[in-house]
């Protein structure tokens, strides 16, 4: 996000970068959850990665495909390790809300001919969702 204003977006952390695996295993946390915004494409193969090296479980928020992946599957199956996910953000999110509301018009009699939905966000996600490269992904 280095092309907004920094108005717009996230300022990095003035820190000291932090061994993950340690800190995941000094810690003995017991899942990892990937919630990072929409167009962090490297992170969830990171986080998926020191999930499987510190064999803890994965929840991947994200719209990018660890889970699903079938190289990624067969390693946490192999190893054992618990990994769902891959938009968990999307089970609850827009678009179901509006399939199930649509739905529930429907079942009472309402006759639907066209219906949409609008999306208005003012985060990081949809910035990033935007930007054309990535939009691809997502």
């Amino acid at each position: 996000m280095k092309e907004y204003h920094p108005d717009r977006t996230y300022v990095p952390a003035e820190a000291e970068p932090v061994d993950v695996e340690c800190v995941l295993r000094e810690s003995s946390a017991e899942i990892l959850l990937n919630y990072m915004p929409v167009g962090s494409e490297r992170v969830p193969h990171f986080y998926a990665e020191t999930a499987l090296s510190s064999g803890i479980s994965f929840i991947n928020y994200m719209p990018v495909f660890i889970v699903s992946d079938p190289t990624f599957a067969a390693r946490f199956a192999k190893a054992g390790i618990t990994a769902v996910g891959d938009d968990m953000k999307a089970q609850l999110g827009n678009t179901i809300l509006h399939r199930t509301l649509a739905k529930l018009f429907a079942s009472r009699g309402v006759k639907i001919k066209r219906t949409y939905q609008l999306s208005t966000g003012g985060n990081s996600d949809f910035l990033n969702i935007f930007e054309h490269p990535r939009i691809d992904s997502k």
